[in-house]
């Protein structure tokens, strides 16, 4: 399961199931003034591997910032680099596209960040299509 704790914030993403093209993900986001999300959002292999990269990308500094949507578009997420060392705005926005979506938005740490990106990548490695033998 993979947990960015933020400021006052904890995102969890943990993907679950799978088929051979589609992960379900288990999303959770909790504040202390009482925002809670607890959702399931649907993305793919390549969804997760492009957020992996934008977050190493803005992690290392080859980029000040990154935007990544979903296959569908219900699910995107942007980080950013602040001025402050070692400090990332990270925004996602959850709904259907062309329609309104509600989105959040919290400070983390770098350090946090990459280690979220590593906590994916591992759930990610672990999930098996239906069917198939680990």
């Amino acid at each position: 399961m993979a947990k960015l704790v933020g400021v006052d914030t904890e995102l969890t993403l943990r993907p679950h199931r799978a088929s051979d093209r589609w992960l379900l993900s288990q999303l959770r986001l909790e504040t202390p003034r009482g925002d809670a999300v607890h959702t399931t959002i649907i993305v793919t292999r390549p969804d997760l591997h492009a957020l992996r990269t934008a977050i190493a990308d803005v992690v290392s500094g080859i980029r000040e910032e990154a935007r990544v949507a979903s296959t569908d578009a219900d699910f995107i997420f942007e980080v950013e680099r602040l001025p402050s060392p070692g400090d990332v705005s990270v925004r996602f926005w959850l709904g259907e596209p062309n329609a309104v979506m509600r989105g959040w938005r919290f400070i983390a740490k770098e350090v946090d960040l990459s280690s979220f990106a590593q906590e994916l990548e591992a759930d990610e490695k672990g999930i098996q299509a239906p069917g198939r033998l680990a």
